[in-house]
C-alpha cells in the first residue's frame, strides 16, 4: 500500500466528523424559531406555532406577500430545492452508485453487494452441494445487508430527522473500512462491510425517496407496461407518464454507474470504495438539507396563515 493509501483513517475520521456537522442540527431549529418569534410579535401573540417542529408535511408551500417581504433571506427559493426537484437527482445518484458498486464487486469478487436475491440462491445452491465456506460468507453477506436496513430503520425510529447524524458517518465508515482490509489481506471477507453499506443505502432509498434504486426489474415491468399502454392506445395518466419517466432515469443511471466503472478498470484504475461511502454519506447529507428547508417553508406558510 502506498502512503496515500495509508493515510485513509485520519482521512475518514475527519470526513464523518464534518459530515456529522451537516446533517440536522440545532442551526435549523433556530431558524424556525426565530421566524416564528418575529411573526409572534407582528401579530401580538404569544405563541403561534411550536417553534422547535422539525417536519410540517402535506402542507400548501405558499407564501404571503407581507411575510416575504419581512424575511427575505427566507422566503427566496432554496437551493437544494432547485438541485432536488421532487427527488429525481437522489434517486439518479443512488442508482448511479449502485451500478458502480456492483460493477466492481462483480468483475474483482464475482459477486454482488446490492443485489440480495443472487445472494439467496447462490446461498441456497452451496447449502445444497454442502460448500460451508461459500454458504458461510453469503450468509454472512445478507446478515450484514439486513443489518443495515435494521441500523437504518431504527435510526429513523429513534432518532427521527436525526438519523442521519449516525447513518451518514456510518455508511462512509464501512467503505472505508472495506478499503482497509483488503488492502492488508486478500480476502473476499471485507465485502461484508459493503452488504452493511448497501444495506443503509438502499433503506434510505426506500423510505425517503420511496423507490428501488438497486434493482431494475421493476423498473423495466413499469417501462414495460408503459409501452404497451402506448401501442394499444390507451389513454395515460400523469401519474403513469410520471413513474415511466422516473423508472427510465433510474434505469440509464444504473447503467451508467456500470459503463463508467468499468472503463476505470479497463484502464488499470481501480475505484476505491471510500469514494463511494463518501458519495454516499454526501447525498444522505445534502438530501436531509433539503428536508430542513422544506421543512422551514412549512414553518412560514403556517406562521402566515396564523397571521390572518
Amino acid at each position: 500500500a502506498s502512503h496515500c493509501d495509508r493515510m485513509w483513517l485520519p482521512c475518514a475520521l475527519a470526513a464523518a466528523v464534518l459530515l456529522e456537522q451537516l446533517v440536522p442540527s440545532r442551526a435549523f431549529e433556530l431558524q424556525i424559531s426565530r421566524v416564528v418569534t418575529a411573526e409572534s410579535a407582528a401579530c401580538g401573540r404569544s405563541n403561534v406555532l411550536n417553534p422547535h417542529a422539525r417536519f410540517v408535511s402535506k402542507i400548501q408551500r405558499r407564501q404571503k406577500p407581507q411575510l416575504v417581504d419581512r424575511h427575505p433571506d427566507l422566503a427566496r427559493k432554496p437551493v437544494v430545492q432547485s438541485l432536488l426537484p421532487n427527488g429525481a437527482m437522489t434517486m439518479g445518484s443512488l442508482a448511479f452508485l449502485a451500478g458502480a458498486v456492483d460493477a466492481v464487486c462483480c468483475t474483482k469478487y464475482r459477486c454482488y453487494t446490492n443485489m440480495m436475491t443472487g445472494n439467496s440462491i447462490i446461498a441456497g445452491q452451496a447449502l445444497a452441494i454442502a460448500c460451508w465456506t461459500k454458504f458461510a460468507f453469503v450468509a454472512s453477506m445478507l446478515m450484514n445487508y439486513v443489518a443495515g436496513v435494521a441500523i437504518f430503520r431504527l435510526a429513523s425510529l429513534r432518532l427521527g430527522a436525526r438519523k442521519f447524524a449516525i447513518t451518514s458517518p456510518l455508511i462512509f465508515l464501512a467503505h472505508s473500512a472495506a478499503d482497509a482490509v483488503s488492502w492488508h489481506w486478500n480476502t473476499q471477507w471485507h465485502l461484508l462491510l459493503l452488504a452493511l453499506g448497501a444495506g443503509l443505502a438502499n433503506a434510505f432509498s426506500s423510505s425517503g425517496p420511496e423507490v428501488v434504486t438497486n434493482m431494475l426489474t421493476g423498473h423495466w415491468n413499469s417501462l414495460a407496461n408503459f409501452l404497451v399502454d402506448l401501442i394499444c392506445g390507451r389513454q395515460v395518466d400523469s401519474k403513469s407518464q410520471k413513474a415511466a419517466k422516473r423508472s427510465l432515469g433510474i434505469a440509464l443511471a444504473l447503467m451508467l454507474g456500470v459503463v463508467a466503472a468499468q472503463t476505470l478498470l479497463q484502464k488499470g484504475i481501480s475505484p476505491r470504495f471510500w469514494w463511494f461511502g463518501a458519495a454516499y454519506a454526501a447525498i444522505f447529507a445534502w438530501h436531509d438539507l433539503g428536508k430542513q428547508r422544506q421543512a422551514v417553508e412549512s414553518t412560514q406558510t403556517l406562521v402566515a396563515q396564523g397571521t390572518k
